[in-house]
């Protein structure tokens, strides 16, 4: 993997732009095969771009600005994507309660589902990517506790830039399979009208949500997301990847990413075995329906977070389930260790953003 740096806002360096392009030079002692090796810069470029969205500071990079930065990207380089979006008044007109509340700020929500299609030649149904797209993250009331939650509140985005880039190049690599991406975009802020402890939101699926942890917002958003898919695309399996917990970090030690999910075995099987070729290691962690307690609220269906376990990854994964249906296949991938200051782990990475998972998904996707 080339040296990468994030310069865009050094004086002495020329402005960077949000590009496809970038020298790369390849040296291997390993027989690859030639189609490998001829779409290795553009899964390269796609790393960057991961990284680059990911290391935009927070005033830059907002739910606002964010899609008139992919936007400008599919149309400079003519990719066969099609972008639409529900703006805030959208979202709260078709129930997704829970996306439109976290973002709100002033009184007025400036949360958006961005959703990006693309279709290859498959005749199969879409498969569904689902990002975490929280441009900044300060907890809310429930405000982050140390200077290095705060300083990395702007990478709690970074699923949500795994999953456009790696869109970005399959559809310039003209992929075969159709790939439909969905990114619930907010900022979890702190004002007079945002989430508080003890707040009763009904979903999209129409379960009520008590928010005892406004910290725990992403599994907010992506739980109306789910519901939405599932609704829209009822047949689609879906893998989302999203900086769900500090859990993850704690327990990873920034060495491996977390996978669970239902009905999924065939995909998590696989996505395990190339992130071990990949050295991006994906580790199984068990939903256990005895955890379903755990989430089960006081005054509405289910609570986001639970104070009396430690598990917390296994509870987000398990308020998550309630968001889709029996049959759904699903599979999470809580990137919220490895996306960020991955360099001590592995030298080819930058100090901030890995942009983790866009390999992954380009070897799971074969072309």
């Amino acid at each position: 993997m080339p040296n990468y740096s994030f310069t865009k806002y050094k004086t002495e360096k020329s402005k960077m732009k949000y590009s496809m392009k970038y020298e790369i030079n390849l040296v291997s002692t390993q027989k690859i095969k030639k189609e490998r090796i001829n779409n290795l810069p553009e899964i390269i470029n796609c790393v960057y771009i991961a990284r680059d969205l990911t290391n935009e500071p927070a005033n830059i990079l907002t739910p606002n600005t964010y899609p008139k930065i992919i936007k400008d990207i599919i149309k400079a380089n003519r990719l066969s994507i099609k972008y639409s979006e529900l703006s805030a008044s959208q979202l709260k007109k078709n129930g997704l309660n829970l996306i439109y509340n976290v973002g709100l700020k002033n009184n007025k929500s400036e949360a958006k589902l961005m959703i990006l299609e693309y279709k290859g030649t498959s005749n199969k149904e879409p498969h569904i990517l689902l990002g975490k797209g929280v441009t900044y993250d300060t907890g809310g009331l429930n405000l982050k506790d140390t200077y290095q939650s705060l300083n990395e509140g702007k990478a709690d985005m970074a699923g949500s830039a795994t999953i456009i880039s790696f869109l970005l190049g399959y559809s310039k690599l003209k992929g075969k399979e159709n790939i439909v991406v969905v990114v619930p975009l907010v900022e979890n802020n702190i004002d007079s009208f945002t989430i508080k402890p003890g707040n009763v939101i009904k979903s999209y699926n129409g379960l009520t949500v008590e928010v005892t942890d406004t910290d725990s917002e992403g599994r907010l958003i992506l739980a109306d997301s789910l519901s939405y898919i599932t609704d829209k695309y009822p047949k689609s399996p879906i893998i989302e990847f999203s900086t769900l917990t500090g859990q993850e970090e704690e327990l990873s030690c920034k060495q491996f990413s977390v996978i669970m999910g239902t009905n999924n075995d065939k995909i998590k099987k696989r996505l395990i075995e190339l992130g071990n070729y990949l050295n991006e290691e994906l580790v199984e962690i068990p939903l256990l329906d005895k955890f379903e307690d755990k989430i089960k609220s006081d005054i509405a269906d289910v609570k986001n977070y639970s104070s009396s376990c430690s598990a917390d990854m296994i509870i987000a994964g398990m308020f998550l389930k309630k968001f889709i249906t029996k049959n759904t296949n699903w599979t999470h991938i809580d990137i919220g260790g490895t996306a960020y200051y991955m360099n001590e782990i592995n030298k080819l990475n930058s100090s901030e953003s890995s942009g983790i998972g866009v390999r992954l998904l380009f070897d799971f996707f074969s072309l």
